[in-house]
């Protein structure tokens, strides 16, 4: 009988099933996983294959696949972000550049301690879109 190689587990994966480990040695008593690994885990999921990340990881494949499928809902709204607010960002120290000659564009950023902004445009825009990325991640949070 043949026996199948071993899949060789991605470096970035075996990095979080460190800290899953970590995790189960540590805790004090059973209990859920926390939140922020179980991110890490879809994250992984959505990069790598659902079954690999879930077998590696040691987690319930069915729970980490509804937890990825909550994730992706675009009608999802997490429970734990704050509501959005107006921020002002000075465009005089957005660069002009010839214009954007699509019709449509949509410009998204995004950081966990920001959130995330989505800029849409329609017809001819002369400003530099790295510009005002830049200009959004310098602001303060």
């Amino acid at each position: 009988m043949r026996r199948r190689k071993k899949a060789k587990i991605p470096t970035e994966l075996a990095g979080v099933r460190k800290k899953f480990d970590r995790w189960r040695e540590t805790r004090e008593k059973r209990g859920p996983i926390p939140e922020g690994l179980w991110n890490l885990a879809v994250i992984m999921a959505k990069k790598y294959n659902l079954y690999l990340v879930s077998g590696v990881l040691r987690l319930n494949s069915g729970t980490l696949k509804r937890r990825l499928a909550a994730d992706s809902d675009p009608n999802k709204c997490s429970q734990n972000s704050e509501p959005s607010r107006f921020v002002e960002l000075d465009v005089s120290q957005i660069q002009m550049c010839p214009p954007i000659t699509p019709a449509e564009c949509v410009i998204e950023l995004e950081a966990p301690s920001k959130g995330k902004m989505t800029i849409r445009l329609s017809g001819k825009h002369n400003f530099d879109a790295a510009s005002l990325a830049r200009l959004w991640w310098s602001q303060p949070q």
